[in-house]
């Protein structure tokens, strides 16, 4: 008599290793690592609608009044980013989609802080997709795919792009970076060409304008044709030129109009310096490479990064590294036009920052783009790991990239939680980077701003204590002695960071805070003196012009404060086109 029971329990016994095998590749199918992508990352970031604006967010966004009507958008194109400030700003940025994007936001949403934070979640969401996407047309393995998409959202490093929506540049531009690559190796493979290609022009324009380091996708693209051509010697270097070729004269002319609204580099180039960037490169390098692997203990502000002669441990040391590094990297990467590519992306995406580090010191913001390469690589590698057959080496594979995400999840949410206010924000700052002066000083400005100068005067006397030579320190206390009304203490504050060593245009400000002393109490003959001073260090500033003005009429010279005036009406940035 036959025991139908254990014949049955003999099937499924014998059905479960392929029920596992089944379920393991679902859970590894590129479509569902997609989409776990997308929940995790939405859910992990959605703590961030209930933060406030922070660091630059509270100019650019709150008090810009660009942001509030259509008749500024035309400005956006012909000014600098943040041109729409009366006063001297140090630094020069040209990107007109970004602007248009805030603009975008604010009219849609009314500009409360949530919506902001919802709509770069949202931005960096499409992001993931179209890491996904590309990733498939490159590696043509879905679950890398879907590995790629995981790894590259949930990567810790993104926390000051999604977090804080002044870095929302970032995922703004990989949107039309990675958008056009799509469709560059979608018109490659032949259907629809003319759109494809029209549709990758279109969104290299956008990249540009969105952010200036997407100039060298182009080079991206030479790359890939090179190791994707058969050709020899000059037909193969020009078989990869070719292609490129409308990308590379479009590069062109966004960078005579760049030049032309920025009128060069920036206004900040004074600071760059060959022999120290040299020296400093290596470091710099170093830092991007271990927050590339290592992406923990993050923080907005980090140790100042200039060296100003050769060192040991600074410039040779990690150089070693990255030189055995780069030479492992290339030779595997020119093995195939995609990992060409890739490897070029990671490079070039941060030569910009590495080359300027003098003038733009490290942020995590700037790994955005190369993390993707990273995820690239690393999805790979998961993907050839074996354990003895295919059930177990699935399990492997499950296992791996499930404590990669959860590592990921655990840093990002302890990180994010930084960028919740400016307090916080600068109280992990000062902590990382405890002798970063700016730091320190932007701290003290947000206890001033919740009303505690008590403190925030407590940290900017140790501030010049701790760096009696600092320019910076000593304006920042002078600053605030004259917020909180001690105009005879801020007077010699500000008359004391006059003496530091330092360039001029850093006097700026402080030399116009005198002059605004002057003028509130009374000596308007001094208050024409150093406003007349501040203009000639920095002539395109309204504000300025406006109150040598207002000093002018006190004394009765009319005549010249209407000339005053005229100025200020001319480079008024406040004005519609």
């Amino acid at each position: 008599m036959v025991n139908k029971d254990a014949g049955e329990d003999t099937k499924v016994a014998l059905e479960q290793p392929e029920v596992q095998r089944g379920l393991a590749s679902w859970m590894l199918s590129g479509p569902v690592l997609l989409r776990v992508a997308v929940v995790l990352v939405f859910a992990v970031y959605l703590k961030t609608i209930g933060f406030d604006f922070v660091f630059d967010d509270h100019l650019q966004i709150s008090l810009n009044p660009w942001l509030s009507s259509w008749k500024y958008v035309p400005i956006f194109f012909h000014k600098q980013l943040w041109g729409f400030t009366a006063f001297y700003t140090t630094a020069n940025y040209y990107r007109p989609v970004f602007m248009l994007w805030l603009f975008l936001v604010q009219q849609a949403t009314g500009g409360a802080p949530g919506w902001f934070h919802l709509c770069t979640i949202g931005l960096h969401l499409v992001v993931v997709y179209q890491v996904y996407s590309l990733t498939r047309l490159l590696m043509k393995n879905e679950t890398v795919a879907g590995i790629t998409a995981l790894l590259f959202g949930l990567h810790p490093t993104k926390v000051e792009t999604v977090a804080w929506i002044s870095g929302g540049s970032e995922p703004l531009e990989a949107m039309f970076l990675f958008g056009t690559l799509i469709c560059y190796l979608h018109a490659r493979e032949g259907a629809r060409r003319k759109v494809w290609m029209a549709g990758a022009i279109v969104l290299f324009l956008g990249a540009l304008f969105a952010k200036e380091t997407a100039i060298l996708v182009p080079l991206m693209m030479a790359v890939y044709e090179f190791y994707a051509s058969s050709e020899k010697r000059y037909r193969r270097l020009w078989a990869a030129i070719r292609p490129a070729t409308p990308y590379f004269a479009l590069s062109g002319v966004y960078w005579a109009i760049r030049w032309h609204v920025i009128h060069g580099l920036s206004e900040m180039s004074y600071m760059l310096s060959v022999p120290k960037t040299i020296w400093t490169l290596p470091e710099a390098c170093w830092f991007y490479v271990l927050h590339t692997v290592w992406p923990f203990r993050l923080s907005e502000y980090y140790p100042l990064m200039i060296e100003w002669n050769f060192s040991v441990k600074y410039t040779l040391l990690p150089a070693i590294p990255l030189v055995a590094l780069g030479w492992i990297g290339w030779r595997y990467a020119k093995r195939s036009p995609e990992w060409a590519l890739l490897a070029t992306m990671y490079v070039v995406s941060l030569a910009p920052v590495i080359a300027t580090v003098l003038l733009i010191q490290p942020h995590d913001r700037y790994l955005y783009v190369p993390t993707y390469p990273a995820a690239v690589l690393a999805a790979t590698l998961i993907c050839r790991l074996r354990w003895r057959d295919e059930r177990m080496s699935a399990a492997l594979r499950i296992g791996v990239v499930t404590a990669l995400v959860a590592v990921f999840i655990a840093g990002t949410v302890v990180q994010f939680r930084w960028w919740d206010n400016d307090l916080s924000l600068m109280k992990r700052a000062v902590e990382i980077a405890p002798n970063h002066i700016p730091a320190r000083t932007i701290l003290a400005g947000a206890y001033s701003e919740r009303g505690q100068t008590g403190k925030a005067m407590e940290i900017l006397h140790e501030t010049v204590q701790q760096f009696p030579d600092s320019q910076r320190a000593w304006e920042a206390l002078g600053t605030q002695e004259y917020i909180n009304g001690d105009i005879k203490d801020a007077r010699v504050s500000l008359l004391e960071s006059l003496k530091k060593p330092t360039d001029e245009l850093n006097k700026t400000m402080a030399v116009y805070y005198l002059g605004m002393i002057a003028y509130d109490t009374g000596h308007y003959e001094d208050a024409v003196r150093w406003y007349t001073l501040a203009i000639g260090m920095h002539p395109k500033s309204g504000g300025f012009h406006a109150s040598l003005a207002l000093a002018l009429d006190k004394l009765g010279r009319h005549e010249e404060a209407d000339q005053a005036r005229a100025i200020e009406r001319r480079i008024d940035n406040f004005q519609s086109p």
